[in-house]
């Protein structure tokens, strides 16, 4: 009865290393998850601290991440100055149209497969006749 019980539970055989393995393993994940959390989030971070720079500091050399000065107006103006809601709406809408329509792109493919088919064959059945036509195109005095 221990047996089964035992059997039940799912026990698993631990790793060559043991339990310094385990750990050693989650430690390596963890550590490799972290600096791809850094290759993804330093983009937007450094999109960020842009929109609070001027022209001059966006384009200085060596590029700086926190600007000296923060400049709310490039904010400000992009609010006022553009049509920044009905692109905001536009892109909603956009979505929300993909989303219910639910684009399947297997379906998508079928039909591109099929609709492309007979010009495929059509070539194939007739090569040497376009070949034939490209080469006496080409030459001259003929």
């Amino acid at each position: 009865m221990a047996q089964a019980s035992q059997a039940s539970r799912g026990t698993h055989e631990s790793p060559a290393w043991g339990p310094l393995g385990f750990w050693l393993g989650r430690v390596l994940i963890l550590v490799f998850l972290a600096i791809g959390l850094v290759f993804t989030i330093y983009p937007f971070l450094f999109m960020l601290s842009s929109s609070l720079k001027t022209n001059a500091e966006i384009f200085s050399a060596p590029p700086t991440l926190i600007p000296p000065t923060w400049q709310f107006g490039n904010w400000v103006s992009l609010f006022t100055d553009t049509a920044f809601a009905m692109w905001f709406r536009n892109s909603l809408i956009d979505v929300s149209v993909r989303t219910d329509l639910g684009l399947s792109w297997d379906k998508a493919m079928a039909a591109a497969t099929l609709s492309i088919t007979p010009l495929v064959l059509m070539f194939l059945l007739a090569q040497k006749q376009f070949i034939a036509g490209l080469t006496t195109g080409g030459v001259k005095g003929v």
